[in-house]
């Protein structure tokens, strides 16, 4: 397999894989990738051109996530091969770290917010976005879902099925914020951003409530006993199944949640 780099005009580390990411080149490729990574904070990894992903490389992928992130720096990968996409997403390295696409939305996600969110992190793919700010009640969650809507019909090009998702997701993680992130000082701030994308719909809900990982703490099956079935906890659930990919992190006090819609 062939590993190559360069380092951008914005200070970005850029990795390209190419090949084949077999077993028998694992140990080449750690030593490899952990020398090329050290000392930067922002990294992409260009996945494009690799033919074919071993589960057990996923490790060196997270290994250097893990060394970028404990210099508060971000990486993101992308790739456009459906084998690839399918080999990360079942391994849920989505909710570790950003998979997109195309270079463009991966240095978007790893690029410093000049807006609300300083810090970076998720709030980084969201430079150019549809953003609505508002406390988080009860009241306020038709006010979220109606702008969303508006948004959503802006954009002609949306199916009606991913519309309805987008809508649906939203009613329900907006709520839940609303209902169970209330601190003592009173309801929290809430801030929806999305951006709509040719082939999905991104967006990132941030809170400053109680801390709450919606991808540790909430449900994952649907049961199929009824007399041991979790009565609550469905709405989560529902976005599981809504989404194609999810992330969360804990930032400056603020909740992010970051998904994307196809």
């Amino acid at each position: 397999m062939e590993i190559a780099s360069e380092v951008t005009r914005q200070d970005i580390l850029l990795i390209s894989l190419k090949g084949r990411m077999g077993l028998k080149d694992l140990q080449e490729i750690e030593a490899t990738l952990k020398s090329l990574v050290q000392g930067h904070t922002t990294v992409v990894i260009d996945l494009t051109c690799l033919d074919f992903m071993f589960s057990m490389c996923l490790r060196s992928l997270i290994m250097c996530a893990q060394m970028v992130q404990l210099k508060n720096g971000r990486l993101a990968l992308f790739a456009d091969s459906d084998n690839i996409l399918t080999v990360l997403r079942a391994s849920g390295v989505p909710s570790l770290m950003p998979v997109l696409r195309t270079r463009e939305e991966a240095v978007a996600a790893v690029t410093i917010s000049s807006g609300a969110c300083p810090d970076g992190g998720l709030a980084g793919a969201f430079m150019t976005s549809h953003i609505y700010e508002v406390v988080a009640t009860v009241e306020a969650v038709s006010g979220v879902v109606g702008w969303a809507e508006r948004v959503a019909l802006a954009h002609g090009a949306l199916s009606s099925s991913s519309a309805n998702a987008l809508l649906v997701c939203l009613q329900e993680l907006v709520a839940n914020v609303a209902l169970h992130a209330r601190r003592g000082d009173g309801a929290p701030a809430l801030r929806v951003h999305m951006r709509i994308i040719p082939e999905f719909i991104a967006v990132l809900i941030e809170d400053n409530g109680y801390a709450f990982d919606p991808l540790r703490d909430a449900p994952v099956h649907v049961e199929t006993d009824l007399a041991s079935a979790v009565v609550g906890g469905r709405g989560l659930l529902i976005v599981r199944q809504l989404a194609r990919a999810m992330s969360y992190e804990r930032a400056s006090e603020w909740n992010r949640l970051y998904l994307e819609i196809a």
